[in-house]
């Protein structure tokens, strides 16, 4: 439930949207993108918290 809850969250709502975000600015400056230290710093952290959220979940239901 506390994962569930955590996912369902504004923090993790506003990481998701960051995310998103960052994505587009990936698809459109292409390897630019990975030029901006600030910005690839931050795509790495919040690919890292989702991905870390995710195996929470997968923990629980096991």
């Amino acid at each position: 439930r506390r994962v569930a809850r955590i996912r369902e969250g504004h923090f993790f709502i506003q990481l998701l949207s960051e995310l998103d975000l960052l994505e587009r600015d990936k698809q459109r400056l292409g390897q630019k993108f990975w030029r901006k230290a600030r910005k690839v710093a931050r795509y790495q952290e919040i690919l890292q918290t989702s991905a870390e959220v995710t195996k929470l979940e997968q923990g629980i239901e096991e």
